[in-house]
């Protein structure tokens, strides 16, 4: 692995997953500069931490920015929910794409809508290969608080079959995980946070939905503040 990036450019790593080997295959170190690329680093790694390949991937060149979450799908490839910027208007978007065992890209999939903010936290696969992606957003600049939790459902390559906000107070909500439940809806864990406060005052969140995204039940617990949730 090769860190840092490049001269002149920044990135972050996020995920790693676990290949049915016992090696691990981790997601990309994303590094971007001011002409405007996105490049992936993909780097396998064995049990011990041996290092045995990095596959880079050059993404776009029309000045984007790539934050996103990866897991290993039941057809042996690999997907990742993204949130992406446009540097130029500084909109945010989301993109699903989908990679090999040897880090080739496969498909890719950028939606056409823009939101002020979008951040894709978690994903997980159904049994026909769809897509369930959770995270929040802000459909305009407006107050942090007006933040919303997030649900979209994708097909298996990513176009979006229908999406889903939920905010049940004053305060923002933030997705953060998902977990497919047995009767086919989902328990999604976040975050109720009040962006007002100094430091963030803010809640756990614990959410029900049914397979269509219909809210069955949702809780916000305690009354401490967890500022770094």
């Amino acid at each position: 692995m090769r860190y840092p990036p490049e001269p002149g450019t920044w990135g972050s790593g996020t995920r790693s997953v676990e290949w049915g080997d016992s090696s691990y295959f981790t997601n990309r170190w994303s590094a971007s500069n001011s002409t405007g690329f996105t490049q992936y680093e993909f780097c396998e790694i064995d049990s011990t931490g041996y290092n045995l390949q990095v596959t880079d991937t050059l993404i776009d060149t029309i000045n984007y920015t790539v934050f996103g979450r990866m897991i290993k799908l039941s057809t042996g490839y690999f997907a990742e929910a993204a949130s992406l910027q446009e540097y130029s208007s500084q909109e945010q978007f989301y993109g699903v794409s989908r990679f090999d065992h040897s880090g080739t890209r496969v498909s890719h999939y950028m939606d056409t809508n823009r939101y002020s903010y979008i951040s894709l936290r978690s994903l997980v696969e159904l049994p026909n290969n769809d897509l369930m992606l959770v995270g929040d957003l802000r459909e305009d600049s407006s107050s942090l608080n007006n933040q919303k939790l997030v649900l979209i459902k994708t097909d298996s390559i990513g176009h979006q079959i229908w999406k889903k906000t939920y905010k049940m107070s004053s305060k923002a909500w933030n997705g953060y995980s998902i977990s497919l439940c047995v009767d086919g809806g989902f328990i999604i864990g976040g975050a109720e946070v009040d962006y007002t406060t100094n430091p963030k005052f803010t809640r756990p969140l614990v959410m029900k939905v049914d397979s269509n995204g219909t809210r069955a039940w949702s809780y916000v617990y305690g009354s401490a503040i967890y500022s770094n949730m």
